[in-house]
């Protein structure tokens, strides 16, 4: 979301820069407009993403317009990373890295001890399965 951020802050500039250069009714408005409706976007992906730790399988919850939902065997999990910033440590907050063989997920923005619960436990199911990987 950081990139994202950085791109929008470019058309909130951009928004202000054309409202000083040409006579709009509403003026300064059109920036604080945009602004509370990216703010929106902001909240709404936020509520839509959500972590279930099964028995075999981690399900994790996102999307914008519609929800997704993607099931990673616990199993063929190759690498988990607890992250967390200085910013979001005083909130206690963190993300998590999940990497299996097809592709990487990250789930930002998760409560600390969620977080730190859902790497160890799955660090732990994929360690102590005596089953093959492939």
């Amino acid at each position: 979301l950081v990139k994202v951020g950085g791109l929008w802050s470019l058309v909130y500039i951009g928004i202000f820069a054309a409202t000083l250069a040409q006579d709009y009714q509403f003026g300064l408005l059109w920036p604080v407009i945009v602004w509370a409706i990216h703010q929106l976007a902001l909240l709404r992906l936020w509520r839509r993403r959500g972590v279930a730790l099964a028995q075999e399988v981690l399900v994790l919850r996102q999307g914008f317009i519609g929800t997704d939902y993607i099931l990673v065997p616990v199993r063929k999990l190759q690498v988990a990373r607890y992250v967390q910033s200085v910013f979001m440590r005083r909130h206690d907050l963190a993300s998590i890295q999940l990497f299996v063989a097809s592709r990487s997920i990250v789930m930002p923005y998760l409560p600390g001890e969620v977080a730190r619960h859902v790497v160890n436990t799955v660090l732990w199911r994929a360690e102590s399965d005596a089953r093959s990987w492939m």
